[in-house]
């Protein structure tokens, strides 16, 4: 069922016992820039470049070109597939003159993940 309160200064409160099920998937691919060029924000660029110094043997250039190589190939791949949820949602629409609305489970949903 839905529960509507009205809470003044503070927007109007919903909350509604809420279930889902069908399928939704989310993939996220993610790469390592290992270049060795600077990019725009050059703190984060230094912190991540890695580069020979003077006192590491004469090997260490070969090893730091086959570490950029393995890196510039490296991709991180998650997939994910819900299939179903369910829970008690609250909703908040704030007054006037914002234009936000807030929503969240009051506690944790009970769902199937893939």
């Amino acid at each position: 069922g839905i529960n509507a309160e009205y809470g003044g200064e503070q927007g109007v409160w919903s909350e509604m016992d809420m279930k889902w099920t069908g399928l939704a998937s989310l993939t996220l691919v993610a790469k390592l820039n290992a270049s060795k060029d600077k990019g725009s924000n050059s703190n984060t660029s230094e912190q991540m470049r890695l580069e020979p110094t003077e006192s590491k043997p004469s090997s260490a250039p070969s090893r730091l070109s086959r570490l950029y190589n393995f890196l510039d190939r490296l991709e991180v791949v998650v997939s994910a597939r819900v299939t179903s949820f369910s829970g008690r949602l609250c909703v908040n629409i704030s007054p006037p003159p914002t234009d936000c609305v807030w929503y969240g489970f009051k506690e944790p949903p009970v769902y199937n993940l893939q």
